[in-house]
């Protein structure tokens, strides 16, 4: 018997555009509704031939909907993943899924208390070669881990900053903002965080938030990693991550879909793409479905979230603090 197609909404279609036309080309969902609080963007809509609206009470209304895909500005995730919980929709998130982690944990218990999904976008998690890796490391090919360092360096001009981008109301700047997908794969690839280190800083643009920040990171296995994070770079970097161990390691950039420059010791092999799920839209429609356990859900996508967010309070206070992963 054929499997039934999951329907979705996408709420924020000025980042939700590209997200919105995805869904409706995955021959596994429908895509039965767009909102936006812009009715201009929201009209997009009738370019789908779906409905269309600009509020989104209006649209947790109806009755045919198994997922809202929130891609709205950072600051409004959990008020409206809360309020997507509460009218009974399972609940995807891009990242952030929230900007403090007493709101992720929100979301988390009103999910739980809905009986409902919750699910984070981090892209990364899906690419085969992220995943060599993550197994390489967890079958010991690179030994004993002893550091990670990784170069997060991004170009936004004045512009990017004149809305809510580097404000702490939206989030903070260019640490939770931008290179989070990065953050998630080290602490994917890592293992849980015992404390962090942080200082921040503002160059050469007129904002709220930091655009530069550098921390320190303990890993419960003992190893130690940095993070070098910023938006000020004349042109929008490469994306490495070092991570090495007594017997290897290996160097991945994110750019250009991502790519391994650089491996020492043991191969391990590309896994099949045909085992991995294919984007967080399919992760969800596999747990929906099937009750596949996904990549990044709720207490998962809490992980970065607490990083992140100890950077800053920890470059706030200028004391190391100790996490609970």
């Amino acid at each position: 018997m054929p499997e039934r197609k999951i329907r979705f909404a996408v709420v924020g279609l000025g980042a939700g555009r590209g997200c919105a036309r995805r869904i409706g080309e995955n021959p596994r969902a429908e895509l039965v509704a767009v909102a936006d609080a812009n009715e201009e963007r929201a009209r997009i809509g009738e370019q789908f031939g779906i409905d269309w609206y600009t509020d989104l009470e209006k649209l947790l209304e109806r009755d045919d909907l198994d997922v809202v895909f929130l891609m709205t500005p950072n600051g409004l995730h959990s008020e409206q993943g809360i309020a997507c919980a509460r009218a009974g929709k399972n609940v995807m998130i891009t990242k952030p899924i929230a900007v403090t982690v007493e709101q992720v944990d929100q979301l988390i218990a009103e999910c739980g208390k809905a009986g409902v999904k919750l699910l984070g976008q981090y892209s990364n998690r899906y690419s085969p070669k992220t995943h060599m890796i993550k197994r390489a490391i967890d079958k010991g090919k690179f030994g004993d881990l002893i550091l990670a360092n990784q170069s997060l360096k991004y170009f936004r001009p004045q512009r990017y900053y004149d809305g809510w981008h580097g404000t702490w109301e939206g989030g903070g700047g260019s640490t939770l903002t931008i290179p989070i997908h990065s953050i998630d794969l080290l602490q994917w690839w890592m293992g849980p965080v015992e404390s962090v280190y942080g200082r921040m800083w503002t160059y050469a643009r007129d904002m709220e938030a930091e655009n530069l920040s550098l921390s320190i990171l303990t890993f419960k296995n003992g190893a130690v990693g940095n993070i070098v994070a910023t938006t000020t770079f004349p042109v929008n970097g490469p994306l490495r991550t070092e991570i090495h161990g007594d017997k290897g390691g290996v160097i991945y950039n994110v750019r250009g879909g991502g790519e391994i420059e650089l491996w020492v010791g043991e191969e391990e092999p590309l896994p099949d793409p045909e085992e991995l799920p294919k984007s967080p839209e399919d992760d969800m429609i596999d747990w929906i479905l099937y009750d596949k356990q996904p990549m990044t859900d709720g207490p998962e996508a809490r992980k970065v979230i607490q990083i992140i967010t100890s950077i800053y309070e920890s470059a706030r206070t200028g004391k190391v603090i100790t996490l609970d992963q």
